[in-house]
C-alpha cells in the first residue's frame, strides 16, 4: 500500500453538495474509449437518516463458477447491444438487480474509467455513474444478488475502517486494502471507485499492490 488514507468531511456532506461539486468533474473515459467490451455500474447516493449521506451496495449471489461470487459490488454490469449509453447500462443493471429505477435525471456525473481486468492485457472498461436518489428502502433481487446495504460515506473515507483483505485465489497472497463494514467486505475494483469518488473531495484512500503481473 502506497498512500495512507486521509480522512475528509464528505460524510457530513449533504447530498446537494455533494451532486454541486461533481457537476464540475471532468472525468476520463480514455478504458472505454480503448476497450473490446464496455460495463458501468451506479453509485447512488441519498441522505441518511440523522444526517449524512449513504451509498448502496450490493452482495453478489454465490456460484461455483464465478471466482467473484458472494463479493461486495455497485449495482451494475456489461453494455448489451440495445443500450443507448453507458449509463443507460448503469440504469438497466440497476432496475434488473435490486429493483430500483433510476431516470436520466437523477445522474449527476461520472468517475474516471477503470479496466476491470486483472490482466496484462485490459480488454473490458468499468464506468461508474452518479446518481441521487430519496428510495431504496424495499428493493428486490435478482437471482444475481444475496443481499445489499447502504453504508455512510463517513465510513468510507475514514481511515480506520480501512483493513487488509487477501483474496484466496493470489497465488502471491498480496493484501489489498479494504473496508470492513459490519460483515461485509469491500475491496478490489468497488474499492477503487470509491477511491476516485472521494478524490474531489480531499479524501485519498491507500493505493493497492501491483497486480499487472497476474496472468
Amino acid at each position: 500500500m502506497d498512500r495512507v488514507a486521509q480522512p475528509g468531511p464528505i460524510g457530513d456532506m449533504p447530498v446537494p453538495h455533494i451532486i454541486d461539486t461533481m457537476s464540475k468533474y471532468e472525468p476520463d473515459t480514455t478504458p472505454s474509449d480503448r476497450a473490446e467490451r464496455h460495463a458501468s455500474v451506479a453509485l447512488i447516493v441519498r441522505e441518511r437518516e440523522g444526517g449524512g449521506t449513504e451509498t448502496l451496495f450490493i452482495k453478489r449471489s454465490e456460484r461455483d463458477d464465478d471466482p467473484w461470487s458472494g463479493h461486495m459490488a455497485f449495482p451494475g454490469g456489461r453494455r448489451d447491444p440495445e443500450d443507448e449509453s453507458l449509463e443507460a447500462t448503469a440504469r438497466r443493471e440497476t432496475l434488473e438487480e435490486v429493483g430500483l429505477e433510476l431516470a436520466p435525471s437523477q445522474c449527476f456525473g461520472r468517475l474516471h474509467d477503470i479496466y476491470g481486468g486483472r490482466l496484462k492485457t485490459f480488454k473490458m472498461s468499468v464506468s461508474a455513474f452518479l446518481f441521487h436518489t430519496t428510495d431504496g428502502n424495499e428493493l428486490t433481487y435478482s437471482d444475481e444478488v444475496a443481499d445489499s446495504i447502504w453504508v455512510p460515506l463517513s465510513v468510507l473515507s475514514d481511515p480506520a475502517e480501512i483493513r487488509e483483505y487477501i483474496f484466496h485465489l493470489d497465488p502471491h497472497g498480496r493484501p489489498f486494502p479494504s473496508f470492513h463494514y459490519n460483515d461485509y467486505v469491500i475491496w478490489g475494483l468497488t474499492f477503487r471507485i470509491i477511491a476516485n469518488f472521494l478524490e474531489p473531495f480531499g479524501v485519498t484512500l491507500p493505493g493497492e499492490p501491483d497486480v499487472t503481473d497476474v496472468e
